[in-house]
């Protein structure tokens, strides 16, 4: 887990990447998911150590873990990540989060035609390409 703070902004940016293999159907998976949950372990009191301090999160990374279920991998939430994440981003095993800090929400920025602003470029490193998405925090509306 890699995390940079950025005061002027109040934005935590963490990045993993989470242990292979442990929901496929591949050999030594138990082994494998028990490394992956202590990965999701650190990862997730990471993400509540910068929320906690007052700073809107955004996670990235590649999680090594399908976002639905299929013989190998068993139904499970991946915004279980925080009780404020939400995915924004991010393609098959590869994610990114918005964890918004008290009293702000993630805005996703669209273009003309109300589409959402993401893509991915081609890194050329086995079957990833980098994701991003545009957006911002900002004040939660008044109600």
């Amino acid at each position: 887990v890699t995390v940079t703070y950025y005061p002027d902004r109040n934005v935590s940016l963490i990045n993993t990447h989470l242990i292979a293999g442990a929901w496929g159907c591949k050999s030594e998976t138990a082994k494998r998911r028990d490394y992956w949950h202590q990965a999701w372990k650190v990862l997730k009191q990471q993400v509540a150590r910068e929320h906690d301090r007052g700073r809107n999160v955004i996670v990235t990374g590649d999680l090594n873990r399908p976002r639905s279920a299929n013989r190998c991998n068993p139904a499970w939430d991946p915004t279980s990540l925080h009780r404020r994440a939400q995915i924004i981003g991010g393609h098959s095993i590869d994610y990114i989060f918005a964890v918004p800090a008290a009293g702000k929400r993630f805005a996703l920025a669209r273009d003309k035609q109300g589409n959402v602003r993401r893509g991915s470029i081609d890194i050329g490193i086995d079957s990833h390409d980098a994701f991003w998405v545009r957006g911002k925090f900002a004040n939660k509306a008044k109600k």
